[in-house]
């Protein structure tokens, strides 16, 4: 397991395989791990990424009064894609 700091917070993610990038994006109610099944398969034709979002395990909870907007989720995968275009 990796993991990035970005807009201020620890994000854990997997990497694995070659070519084009693929970001797998769980649910609201899950993690990085409702993946895990698809992974071996798209890892043998794609660069996969697979992160566990903004307060979903294994990250840090949510406190209390915390944003947690749709539109900070897009803020983090856009930040998560310019992170690993490097």
């Amino acid at each position: 397991m990796l993991q990035a700091n970005l807009n201020n917070y620890k994000f854990n993610y997997v990497e694995n395989g070659n070519g084009d990038r693929l970001v797998f994006v769980h649910g609201s109610a899950s993690d990085y791990r409702t993946w895990n099944n698809q992974l071996e398969y798209f890892s043998k034709y794609y660069h996969t990424i697979v992160y566990s979002r903004r307060y979903h395990w294994p990250n840090e909870r949510i406190p209390d009064e915390e944003d947690y907007s749709m539109a900070k989720h897009v803020e983090d995968l856009e930040e998560l894609e310019k992170c690993r275009r490097n």
